[in-house]
């Protein structure tokens, strides 16, 4: 079988094949009924209308018919978004700014700050001096204190539970 769910409140939906139906109704057909069809509709405010249509190229491609919906979804292709290359690119960016923000702290507080001592220095409203803490060296913030901290935490994130209707399929939102 196959079963269509609609979340209004959250905007999402779900077309879920079962074992019976998955080599006939593929994830790629579910994808483009959702994508072709409830998207567009829902955004619209048309949400009889997208499940309608959704569900007439169900039928359709349950009937042998699934050239058309392939076809359609040629035709509407736009530039694939990848959610991989977004989160590379923001983790590439994160440990860039990290890099370059300490080299930064430990090379321009004796070149701009004003001396306060032996390898003390007042910069940008901060004092920065070698680290007692590090064997290492490197800069500490005297102005700056308490740091990141974890408390305790409970419950949140996702339990288990329920089943699986198997087959596949596929997911989206508007």
């Amino acid at each position: 079988g196959v079963l269509l769910l609609v979340a209004p409140n959250d905007r999402k939906m779900r077309i879920e094949v079962g074992y019976g139906l998955e080599g006939t109704l593929t994830d790629l057909h579910t994808k483009l009924i959702i994508e072709n069809d409830m998207v567009p509709a829902f955004r619209a405010g048309d949400f009889s209308g997208g499940i309608s249509k959704a569900v007439d190229d169900m039928i359709m491609v349950l009937e042998g018919n699934p050239e058309e919906l392939e076809a359609r979804g040629e035709r509407n292709q736009q530039a694939p978004f990848d959610s991989d290359d977004l989160f590379f690119t923001v983790f590439i960016g994160i440990w860039i700014t990290i890099m370059v923000g300490s080299l930064a702290v430990s090379i321009l507080p004796p070149i701009f700050g004003q001396k306060l001592g032996p390898g003390r220095y007042r910069w940008l409203g901060m004092t920065f001096e070698p680290s007692r803490r590090s064997s290492r060296g490197g800069w500490s913030s005297g102005s700056s204190s308490g740091g990141w901290s974890s408390g305790s935490s409970s419950g949140g994130g996702f339990s288990g539970g329920g089943g699986s209707s198997g087959g596949g399929g596929s997911s989206g939102s508007w």
